[in-house]
């Protein structure tokens, strides 16, 4: 499961502080987590769009057969709501 932590205020005017951290389950022993491959926050005057993208592996004894994409987009806004908007895996 991958995961994107989000963080943000709203002074009236425009966002402050927008953060995306990304967390992640590692599905069994042989999973690893490569890291994050693409993040981008687009503020806008209602709401912003969060982007973050994180690669997976399946390791088997540090030979790395495949890898696999994550990806989740929420939109937030000024009254601290969030919805994810799109969320996918591509292998």
């Amino acid at each position: 499961m991958f995961y994107q932590e989000l963080s943000w205020d709203y002074n009236t005017d425009d966002y402050k502080n927008v953060n995306q951290e990304p967390d992640y389950d590692l599905p069994g022993i042989a999973a690893s987590w490569e890291g994050v491959t693409h993040e981008s926050i687009d503020e806008q005057a209602e709401h912003f769009i969060a982007e973050l993208h994180g690669e997976f592996a399946l390791d088997i004894f540090g030979f790395k057969p495949s890898k696999g994409e994550a990806e989740i987009t929420t939109q937030g806004d000024r009254y601290g709501d969030h919805k994810v908007i799109n969320k996918e895996a591509h292998v």
